[in-house]
């Protein structure tokens, strides 16, 4: 999947199971992996992430018959081992091992916007190998510009190893303010994403109703 179309798949979720302002982020955080969830099964993709936000219904958390955890994802059972290495990951074992897809979802990844350092979360998506890199979260409106420069200088000033053209992110941001609060996907690499000074190309945008 390319990182335009992977941002629509947010607002696939919020037509299905909508985002409110009255939900807390770990209920929206539910609400994504559960459906990147179904997507990674019907794909055949194995699925590794915490099954922690499926704690609270015991009857939608299982092991089969070989002890492997199952969960349920929109009335199916999903095999999930559990997380590896991100929150969320698509990968295959056979017939050789890769990792397809990678996640973080971390809401308040920056506690210091005077300092600006980050969250040592997105480092996890520098040091993972896949074609598509996922980076979710918050961010008060006014410092929107701030997160998005500080991680455009991650990755052309701070990173050592790049694989170009061939790694690429998606960062998907939930800018809110007094009034409003969207959800705002951009896309970029180390090769075309990231050509001019502090930016990245804007994939989509959708407004979420107050």
């Amino acid at each position: 999947m390319q990182p335009e179309q992977t941002f629509w798949e947010f607002k696939k979720i919020h037509r299905r199971t909508p985002f409110e302002w009255k939900d807390e982020w770990g209920v929206w955080t539910r609400k994504i992996l559960e459906h990147f969830c179904e997507l990674g099964d019907k794909k055949h993709f194995e699925i590794g992430t915490n099954t922690r936000y499926w704690k609270e219904p015991d009857e939608k958390k299982k092991r089969d018959e070989k002890g492997s955890r199952k969960i349920k994802v929109y009335g199916k059972w999903v095999k999930v081992p559990g997380e590896y290495l991100v929150d969320f990951c698509w990968y295959k074992t056979e017939p050789k091992y890769c990792v397809k897809l990678a996640m973080e979802v971390e809401w308040q990844p920056w506690s210091n916007y005077k300092t600006l350092d980050p969250d040592w979360d997105f480092y996890k998506l520098l040091d993972i190998k896949t074609p598509l890199k996922i980076w979710v979260s918050s961010v008060n409106e006014e410092e929107r510009q701030q997160q998005l420069e500080l991680l455009h200088e991650i990755l052309k000033e701070r990173t050592e190893m790049r694989i170009r053209g061939i790694e690429r992110y998606l960062i998907v941001l939930f800018p809110h303010s007094e009034t409003s609060l969207w959800v705002r996907g951009y896309e970029g690499d180390h090769k075309t994403g990231l050509r001019k000074e502090g930016s990245w190309r804007e994939v989509g945008a959708f407004k979420i109703k107050k």
